[in-house]
């Protein structure tokens, strides 16, 4: 039988005990009882400023992710770090890429003691940043252009996933194909330009389309973020010149839902 009283004195022990703390020239260095993968303590200061305190990291883990190439300025993984340090009221300093909490003043020992936990948290859980893979990321973004159609043309357009646009065009799969639900427009070929061979998937059905003088289908491009970090640029220029309608999904969400609108040539 295991005894609470018993196991929550080891647990606060173990806990209490694993936390190292000591003074530096701006406030306190906190060390927690918690490791990241490379063996070291997670560890975070307490700075005193002339208004009050905030909380900072030690500046080195997201720069280190930064440098290996795991883009965390744009898309999802952006998105994710910004939703897990809006919870402990910090952010993310844009030059050094360090973790800094909003200013605060301190309510006695017990209410910096608060803040610490809800730092810490974050910290710990911004690791899961790096775990994000692209398949997680494709799907994120897939499910956000679809709520994005969804809500702003759904009632006036069919949107399914993975077909082609036509029959005798099926060796050009899209990732979205959205049809008017009544006569009025034409459809639209969407592909998910996560790389630049999606890119070139969507030239193909454009180029093939220009071939056949096909008009009763567009087809675009949607691209993730205007950075286009896993886009060539000089494939996106060539795309571009050739006539490829390509739209910028994050940051302007509605306007690039409008631009698939606009071509479908769809009223709503």
């Amino acid at each position: 039988m295991i005894e609470i009283a018993a196991l929550r004195a080891q647990l606060c022990s173990q806990f209490c005990d694993g936390f190292r703390i000591a003074a530096v020239p701006d406030g306190l260095s906190i060390a927690a009882p918690f490791e990241d993968n490379s063996g070291d303590s997670i560890t975070f200061f307490l700075i005193e400023e002339e208004d009050g305190f905030r909380f900072a990291d030690d500046g080195d883990y997201l720069p280190r992710l930064h440098a290996s190439g795991i883009d965390i300025a744009t898309g999802t993984r952006r998105k994710m770090l910004d939703a897990i340090l809006g919870e402990a009221d910090a952010h993310l300093d844009e030059d050094s890429l360090e973790v800094r909490s909003e200013l605060f003043r301190a309510n006695g020992n017990t209410g910096i003691a608060e803040k610490s936990v809800k730092f810490l948290s974050s910290l710990i859980r911004l690791r899961d940043v790096a775990l994000l893979t692209r398949d997680a990321i494709e799907s994120t973004f897939r499910e956000d252009v679809a709520i994005a159609i969804r809500r702003q043309i759904g009632t006036h357009a069919n949107l399914n996933f993975n077909e082609s646009i036509a029959a005798d065009l099926s060796e050009f799969p899209c990732d979205m194909v959205v049809r008017p639900k009544t006569g009025t427009g034409i459809a639209a070929a969407v592909y998910l330009a996560t790389s630049t061979e999606r890119l070139n998937e969507a030239l193909l059905l454009h180029l093939e389309a220009e071939r056949k003088k096909r008009e009763d289908f567009a087809v675009i491009a949607m691209i993730e973020e205007p950075e286009m970090h896993s886009i060539s640029r000089k494939k996106f220029q060539r795309a571009h010149n050739r006539g490829l309608s390509v739209s910028f999904f994050r940051g302007d969400e509605d306007e690039a839902v409008r631009r698939i609108q606009k071509a479908m040539r769809l009223v709503v």
